[in-house]
C-alpha cells in the first residue's frame, strides 16, 4: 500500500507534467507562429503531431491549478501533523 508521500509524489509528478504540456500550449496559442517553426525546426516531421497532442489551454488550465492547489493544501496540512504545529488551515 502507498504511503501518502508516495501519493503526494506521484500526482506532483502527473500535475508537473501536465502544467508543461500547457505551458507549451500557451506558447502555442500566443506566438503560433514562432512555436510552430520552434517545432518545426527541432521535431521536423512529427512537428504537426506534437502540436496536435498539445491541451487546450483554455479548456484545461482551470482544471490543472484547481488540482494543484488541493495537492499543494495536502501536502501543507501533512507537514504541518508531521511538524505538530497543530493550528487551522
Amino acid at each position: 500500500m502507498p504511503s501518502n508521500l508516495d501519493r503526494h509524489k506521484k500526482d506532483l509528478d502527473a500535475l508537473i507534467t501536465r502544467g508543461e504540456q500547457l505551458h507549451l500550449a500557451i506558447q502555442a496559442k500566443c506566438l503560433p507562429d514562432q512555436f510552430q517553426a520552434m517545432l518545426k525546426k527541432e521535431f521536423g516531421d512529427k512537428a504537426k503531431d506534437i502540436r496536435a497532442a498539445l491541451p487546450s489551454f483554455a479548456g484545461d488550465y482551470q482544471a490543472w491549478y484547481s488540482e494543484a492547489k488541493a495537492l499543494v493544501k495536502q501536502r501543507e496540512r501533512s507537514c504541518v501533523a508531521q511538524l505538530g504545529m497543530g493550528g487551522s488551515g
